[in-house]
């Protein structure tokens, strides 16, 4: 079952957290850290009838974390 099956079927929303993803930008392939909340819409029955998603881009913050425990590794050895 994919999550976006598991929404309509539970009616309940799904956050990711900084989840990796690949983006085409400037025209080449970048690798790109995305958080997303997706919440579901419902209709006058009650059914899901849609999504709503909000996403930030968190790839700077994924990337300074990388560089900071990098740097602190070093410092340390």
């Amino acid at each position: 079952m994919t999550w976006k099956n598991n929404i309509a079927t539970t009616g309940k929303g799904l956050y990711f957290n900084k989840r990796p993803s690949r983006l085409e930008r400037d025209g080449y392939d970048e690798e790109v850290y995305f958080s997303n909340t997706f919440s579901p819409i419902f209709k006058s029955d009650g059914t899901v009838g849609g999504l709503f998603c909000i996403a930030q881009e968190t790839t700077q913050k994924v990337l300074t974390t990388r560089r900071l425990k990098l740097l602190d590794h070093l410092a340390s050895s």
